[in-house]
């Protein structure tokens, strides 16, 4: 039984010897691509960003104001099914509702 018992603790010793990255103990240094997550989506942001901050204002206290509205009446779903709710749930869906087109001068 204690044979047993050691000779399971050596097979663990040696499984964790044998995994670098439990050995190295410190940052993923495994170069990225363009295909990564990370890239493409960091990417994505900085393009929507740039793209639209050149072309329009986002009116971002009217859509945090709108997302608190959705946040709060989300689980009342009588609330979502008046005259109210319905148009709220339309003007949420519509994008056009948060921003403006910079004039060009």
């Amino acid at each position: 039984m204690i044979e047993e018992f050691i000779k399971q603790k050596e097979k663990e010793i040696q499984d964790f010897a044998s995994n670098p990255y439990l050995l190295a103990n410190g940052p993923d240094t495994t170069p990225l691509t363009k295909n990564s997550e990370i890239f493409r989506n960091k990417k994505r942001e900085i393009m929507l960003d740039a793209l639209f901050s050149e072309k329009f204002d986002l009116d971002e206290d009217k859509l945090l104001a709108d997302c608190q509205i959705l946040v709060e009446t989300q689980d009342d779903y009588d609330a979502q099914i008046t005259p109210e709710g319905l148009k709220f749930t339309d003007k949420f869906a519509n994008n056009k509702n948060y921003y403006t087109k910079i004039e060009e001068y």
